[in-house]
């Protein structure tokens, strides 16, 4: 068989095979926060899975709903490669109707924790894997860093989760399932 032709059929079979890979597991999703010195993967913070009774098709409504009731902006809708959220969120002392030090660390400063006073931008994303066709599994990956709204002489910091967040959201899901 000629070079040619070889190339040929092995480029058509990287053309073939390819999709069904890339479909299979969804890329990394890598952002720069403020407070952070390099681009994090976010799914590297996803918490362990938790299983919800629902298509994956229903949880992703679920999930895209429980999200815009929290007012956090989803810009990152892909059902195809089962995920979805936010790199950019951007809020100032709560997130719902708790203040945003029960679900971050940022530090603190003379007038309290530095994530109820200062601008916290904030990245969140919903991972869906389906498990069987009733049941979904569902990661949950959250990464902040904080600004002080005083002016710019300070430097920004980054903020930890406290996980309380994304054990909320995780039950939220679970519970808006039952109304689609």
């Amino acid at each position: 068989m000629p070079l040619s032709r070889v190339l040929f059929t092995m480029l058509a079979v990287m053309c073939v095979a390819t999709p069904a890979v890339s479909r299979a597991q969804s890329p990394p999703i890598r952002l720069r926060l403020l407070g952070y010195f390099t681009p994090m993967s976010v799914d590297s913070v996803a918490t362990a899975p938790v299983v919800v009774h629902a298509s994956r098709e229903v949880t992703y409504k679920a999930a895209n709903a429980v999200l815009m009731e929290l007012k956090i902006p989803v810009t990152t809708q892909d059902p195809a490669m089962r995920v979805l959220g936010s790199g950019s969120a951007r809020m100032i002392r709560k997130l719902g109707r708790e203040r945003l030090s029960t679900y971050l660390n940022c530090g603190q400063g003379m007038s309290g924790s530095h994530a109820d006073g200062w601008r916290v931008t904030m990245a969140v994303f919903v991972w869906l894997e389906p498990v069987t066709a009733t049941e979904t599994r569902i990661r949950i990956g959250m990464l902040a860093g904080a600004q002080d709204v005083e002016g710019v002489s300070k430097d920004p910091v980054a903020c930890g989760s406290t996980g309380v967040f994304e054990a909320q959201l995780a039950e939220m899901i679970q519970k808006r399932v039952a109304l689609f």
